[in-house]
């Protein structure tokens, strides 16, 4: 993981700031973006007349769907995560 995840160098911070600077928050310098996840609560699946587990969620013991946000702090959504459904 340490070669997929990596803190960004000072050089880097500064190259990020001047790009995205107008979207900065004082109370938090050099945050760009807010990440969330969650769990969207969703019918059971059925395929040819049988209950199917592929949406069910063992964590919420309720069928759901994942979703991931990247959202600017300025509100403005980047990315939104399409689900592969398992």
């Amino acid at each position: 993981i340490k070669q997929m995840i990596q803190w960004p160098t000072e050089l880097q911070c500064e190259q990020l700031d001047q790009a995205f600077g107008k979207w900065t928050d004082p109370l938090f310098p050099h945050v760009l973006f807010v990440i969330d996840g969650t769990e969207i609560k969703v019918r059971k699946s059925w395929i040819n007349g049988k209950l199917t587990n592929i949406n069910y969620s063992g964590k919420k013991k309720q069928y759901s769907r994942n979703v991931l946000l990247v959202v600017r702090l300025d509100g403005y959504i980047v990315y939104v995560s399409v689900d592969s459904s398992k």
